[in-house]
């Protein structure tokens, strides 16, 4: 006995559940303003903690730690908030209108 097509058929997949509330994106801005802000506080910088040093891991370290600090000041990471949930082809602007109304759509049978 096989199927016909006028029986439901249904699937169900896990899938990785979006978080609730907005997505956040972080990113960093990377103009020419700040790229020479950048240079100019890498400049100013003596180095001396890491010319001195005369163990290479700790002078690389040092090196590191200088060099994050600067770049996290000359570009800061900025915080973009996003709605996460995915756009619906099939709802169109009169189910949207109707749907905020808070009118309800009439049943056929």
């Amino acid at each position: 006995m096989g199927y016909s097509d006028h029986l439901a058929q249904f699937l169900c997949m896990k899938s990785k559940k979006l978080p609730k509330g907005p997505l956040r994106t972080y990113t960093r801005h990377f103009t020419d303003n700040k790229v020479e802000e950048f240079k100019y506080l890498i400049q100013e910088e003596t180095w001396n903690e890491v010319l001195e040093c005369n163990e290479p891991n700790n002078s690389f370290k040092q090196f590191m730690n200088t060099f994050t600090y600067y770049f996290n000041t000359a570009f800061s990471i900025k915080v973009k908030f996003e709605n996460n949930f995915t756009e619906n082809k099939w709802i169109t602007k009169g189910l949207i209108i109707v749907y905020g109304a808070g009118e309800r759509l009439p049943r056929t049978q």
